[in-house]
């Protein structure tokens, strides 16, 4: 016989026989004393026994007694047997035995945790621990211990995390564990942030057997706040790039060169100074026509002053 552990609902049956013949059996028995013994332990007396006589009429001799002690292995056993000694005034003593074993259970988790952020939302983002149960239905509220949760934060560069939320209480439904959380600049997080979310001491007690699904050490899960990027305009990047310093260019391949050429007493700017000095000596006694004072042509001297009997000449 084989009955999972942590199981007190279950009973085993024996035959009575006269304890002299040892093949009359006894009806209408009470008063039992049971001795057990769980792999390999003392013999260890029944507290309460509790032994029912099947039917006298139609099974006579059958009784049944209920597994209701010490029915929980060991740690780290997946089996273990256990011998039950039963006796009764005029019955021949009876031996039975029967296997404790861990139930097979397969219990997982499967996360659903958010993995991008809007600091401009703000509704309330969920953080979920989906416990599977894979022998039976959903894990109830009443099987789950919730464990906590932690929220760390770390700014995009940065080397260390700082605490938002440190083991708060996990909520509990049928078959999940969850945990809420506003995420606003006013909480203290910020646009480009990495979120850590660390669950801890999260466990299943399933038929007298905990699953622990993490420690206390936890289990990490990480999200990431969006951060907001505002496109400069094509006015707003030309005045970056001339409102510059000349500090920031001043070597070869810096893109400094013009801009310091223009620079009063630079290159260029000589240069155009000394053009500025010869169109001052220009004169313009009539708007837009340059006064001149013609002395050669194609280089040869010009006489005359272009008066009556001094005509120009060459």
């Amino acid at each position: 016989m084989r009955i999972p552990s942590g199981v007190t609902d279950q009973v085993i049956y024996f035959v009575a026989v006269d304890a002299t013949d040892l093949k009359t059996r006894e009806t209408g028995l009470s008063s039992f004393t049971v001795y057990r013994s769980r792999d390999g332990g003392a013999a260890t007396a029944y507290t309460t026994p509790t032994v029912t006589e099947v039917s006298s009429a139609t099974m006579p001799g059958v009784y049944k007694l209920l597994l209701d002690e010490d029915m929980t292995i060991a740690s780290g056993n997946d089996s273990e047997e256990v011998v039950l000694h039963i006796t009764s005034t005029g019955m021949a003593p009876v031996t039975r035995t029967f296997e404790l074993y861990r139930s097979k259970i397969t219990m997982g988790f499967v996360p659903s945790i958010p993995e991008l952020i809007d600091l401009a939302d703000t509704a309330t983002y969920r953080a979920t621990i989906l416990i599977l149960n894979c022998a039976d239905n959903l894990p109830s509220t009443a099987e789950i211990t919730a464990g906590t949760v932690s929220i760390h934060r770390k700014a995009s560069g940065a080397t260390s995390w700082t605490a938002v939320v440190t083991d708060a209480a996990l909520s509990e439904q049928a078959g999940a564990v969850y945990y809420d959380e506003v995420f606003d600049a006013g909480t203290g997080y910020a646009g480009g942030d990495f979120i850590r979310w660390t669950f801890k001491s999260i466990s299943v007690t399933d038929s007298g057997n905990t699953f622990e699904l993490c420690d206390a050490n936890g289990v990490y899960f990480y999200s990431t706040i969006v951060k907001t990027v505002s496109v400069p305009t094509a006015g707003e990047v030309a005045d970056a790039v001339w409102d510059e310093t000349r500090a920031a260019h001043v070597t070869a391949g810096s893109f400094g060169e013009l801009q310091a050429d223009l620079e009063n007493g630079g290159r260029l700017d000589l240069l155009i100074d000394g053009i500025k000095a010869k169109t001052d000596q220009l004169t313009f006694t009539f708007t837009n026509t340059i006064d001149a004072n013609v002395k050669r042509i194609n280089s040869v001297a010009i006489t005359g002053d272009g008066q009556i009997g001094t005509e120009f000449s060459v």
